[in-house]
């Protein structure tokens, strides 16, 4: 989802996160390949995320699955 929102909100920085490392591979290579500059990249878990308490303006998911 953020290579069609990205390219459309210029003006906007948008932190993409994921725990799996190989994701993380596969989501900045096509960032790069699409020319996204406003687009950047880290592992997290989003149980545990690093973010000082009000940093993000909004927060986006796509594709999350949790599972026990």
């Amino acid at each position: 989802q953020t290579k069609i929102i990205a390219p459309q909100n210029l003006s906007s920085h948008f932190t993409c996160v994921d725990i799996s490392e190989q994701s993380l591979k596969v989501a900045q290579q096509l960032a790069k390949d699409l020319d996204l500059a406003n687009v950047h990249f880290c592992r997290e878990d989003l149980f545990q995320l690093s973010f000082p308490d009000q940093s993000l303006d909004h927060i986006f998911l796509c594709f999350v699955l949790e599972s026990n």
